[in-house]
C-alpha cells in the first residue's frame, strides 16, 4: 500500500486508479469471503425494523468490534472479537484518503445524492444524477456504484456481489463496495457477514455515515442497543441534519430506564426540524422522558404545540398522576376512552386511575379492555385482579392474581436475557433463548425477530430456522 502523499485526492483524481484493473488472483470481498458466493443466501427477510426508522439503510464499546474482513463469522459464544487497527488516526493510509476523497468533490456529492435517492427508493432520480457520471474520465466508477447498489435494491443479490467485486479492485472504491456488499449480506440475512462489512468499511473511512447508519441499524435489530447508540451518535454527530437516529437513540434509553439521556437526545431531534407529525411523536416521547424524571412542568411544557389526539391527552393524563392531581388525570383519560374506546394504554390509565380513587366497579371494565390488548402483561393482570377483589368478584380476582405471577416471573427472566444480549452482541444462544420466552409467551412476532437475528448471526442454526418454520405454519390460512 502506497503511504506517499500522492495518496490523497491526486490519486483518487488520476484516471488511471478509476479505472478497473486485471483481475487479481483474489479480490477483497472475495479473499475474506474464503470461497466466493459459497454463503451467499437467497432467504430474503423482512426490513429490519431500525432501518425503517432511520429510512436510510437499513447502531458497544468501539473498541469491540465484529471480524474486520467481510464474511468472518462473528464469535458464537458471545465475547467480543479483538480491536481492528485505528485508521482513523492513520492519515497515511492510502485506501482511506481516496474514499475520503469522495466527499471532497462535486462528482463526489452527486454520487451521495444519488445513493440518498435510491434509500429513499427515488429510482428516477438516481438513474438521472447517475448519467451525470457515466464515462466520466475520473469518476465513471461512481456510476458503476449508483448500478451496483440499484442492483443490491432490486432483489439481483447475486449480480449486486458481482459488481462490488469488481469495484473492490480500485482502491478509491473499496469502502464503497464493501457498503454495497454489506447490504447484499444484510438482505440475505447473513447478518455477520453484513457486520464484518460495514465494520471494514469504517476502517478504511471512519466517518462514512452510511456505514454506521447501517450498523446502528443491525446492532438495534440484534438487541445489542449499547452499540447501537454509538453508531446512532455517530450518524447524528456527521450529519447534523439526521433526526432519525436521535429518536431511535431516544427510544432505546427510554426503554432502558436512562431518561435523562433519552430526553437528551429527543431535544436533539427536535433541534433538526423533523417533519410535524413526526415532530409531534418525538413531543411525546420527550414528555414521557421528563415524566419518568419527575419534571411534570417541562413534559407539559413539550406537549403544549402537540394537535389534541388519544396518545396527547393519555400522556397528559399521566403527567397529571404523576403530579398527584388525580381528578385531572382522571377528565383527560375518560377524553382520551371517548374518542377512541377500545384504546388499551387510555384504557389502562384509566382503569389505574379509578382504583387509585378506589372506584373498583369503575376500574374492571377499562382494565378488562387493557388486558384485551395485550394478555401477557402481568402488571395489567395484578390490576385487574384488585379490581375484581375489591369490587367482591373473589373468585375471579385470585385467578388473575395467580394469572400475574408465573408472567411476572418470565418479564423478569426476559429483561434479564435483554441485558444479556445486548452485553453479548455475538452470542446466537441467547437470542434463540429470547425468542423461545417470547413465542411461549404468545409474542410471535417478537419471537420471530429475535429467531431472525439469531439465524443473522448463524444461517445453520438448527433451532432458530426449526422455530421460524413453526412460527409460519400456525400464520398460515
Amino acid at each position: 500500500m502506497c503511504h506517499s502523499k500522492r495518496c490523497g485526492l491526486e490519486f483518487f483524481s488520476s484516471p488511471a486508479n478509476l479505472r478497473t484493473p486485471e483481475r487479481p488472483a483474489g479480490t477483497l470481498i472475495e479473499s475474506v469471503l474464503g470461497c466466493p458466493r459459497v454463503l451467499m443466501r437467497t432467504t430474503v427477510l423482512v426490513f429490519l425494523n431500525a432501518a425503517w426508522v432511520l429510512v436510510g439503510c437499513g447502531s458497544q464499546d468501539p473498541g469491540n468490534r465484529p471480524p474486520e474482513a467481510i464474511g468472518s463469522e462473528a464469535p458464537r459464544g458471545g465475547s467480543p472479537p479483538a480491536a481492528g487497527k485505528d485508521f482513523a488516526n492513520d492519515p497515511g493510509s492510502a485506501v482511506i484518503l481516496a474514499a475520503q476523497a469522495i466527499d471532497k468533490s462535486p462528482e463526489g456529492a452527486v454520487y451521495r445524492e444519488a445513493v440518498a435517492a435510491l434509500d429513499a427508493r427515488d429510482v428516477q432520480r438516481a438513474v438521472a444524477l447517475r448519467r451525470t457520471l457515466e464515462g466520466h474520465p475520473q469518476y465513471g466508477a461512481l456510476a458503476e456504484a449508483i448500478d451496483a447498489l440499484g442492483l443490491a435494491k432490486s432483489g439481483k443479490l447475486e449480480d449486486a456481489l458481482r459488481a462490488a467485486e469488481q469495484l473492490s479492485r480500485i482502491p478509491a472504491m473499496q469502502a464503497e463496495s464493501l457498503l454495497i456488499a454489506g447490504e447484499v449480506f444484510q438482505t440475505q440475512g447473513n447478518w455477520s457477514q453484513a457486520l464484518g462489512a460495514f465494520h471494514r468499511a469504517l476502517e478504511l473511512h471512519p466517518n462514512n455515515v452510511r456505514a454506521h447508519r447501517w450498523l446502528g441499524a443491525l446492532y438495534y435489530d440484534l438487541g445489542a442497543m449499547q452499540l447501537a447508540t454509538v453508531h446512532l451518535g455517530k450518524v447524528a454527530e456527521l450529519d447534523p441534519t439526521d433526526y432519525r437516529a436521535l429518536r431511535l437513540c431516544g427510544l432505546i434509553r427510554y426503554d432502558y430506564e436512562q431518561f435523562a439521556e433519552s430526553a437528551d437526545d429527543y431535544r436533539r431531534a427536535l433541534e433538526r426540524s423533523p417533519p410535524g407529525p413526526v415532530a409531534d411523536e418525538i413531543r411525546l416521547g420527550l414528555a414521557a422522558a421528563l415524566r419518568q424524571q419527575h419534571r411534570v412542568d417541562e413534559a407539559f411544557a413539550a406537549l403544549e404545540s402537540c394537535p389534541e389526539s388519544v396518545a396527547v391527552l393519555t400522556e397528559r393524563a399521566m403527567c397529571f398522576e404523576a403530579a398527584g392531581q388525580v381528578d385531572k388525570a382522571l377528565d383527560l383519560a375518560r377524553r382520551a376512552v371517548d374518542q377512541a374506546p377500545h384504546d388499551a394504554q387510555a384504557n389502562l390509565i384509566l382503569g389505574r386511575l379509578h382504583l387509585s380513587l378506589h372506584h373498583a366497579a369503575d376500574a374492571v371494565g377499562p382494565l378488562r379492555i387493557a388486558l384485551a390488548g395485550d394478555p401477557t402483561d402481568h402488571k395489567r393482570h395484578y390490576l385487574l385482579g384488585r379490581a375484581l377483589l375489591q369490587a367482591g368478584e373473589t373468585e375471579e380476582g385470585q385467578a388473575e392474581l395467580e394469572r400475574s405471577a408465573p408472567l411476572r416471573d418470565m418479564f423478569l427472566r426476559l429483561a434479564d436475557l435483554h441485558l444479556k444480549a445486548n452485553a453479548n452482541p455475538y452470542d446466537v444462544g441467547v437470542r434463540v433463548q429470547l425468542g423461545e420466552l417470547a413465542e411461549k409467551l404468545g409474542r410471535l412476532q417478537n419471537a420471530r425477530t429475535w429467531y431472525r437475528a439469531a439465524l443473522g448471526l448463524d444461517p445453520e442454526n438448527r433451532q432458530a430456522t426449526e422455530a421460524i418454520a413453526r412460527l409460519e405454519s400456525l400464520t398460515k390460512p
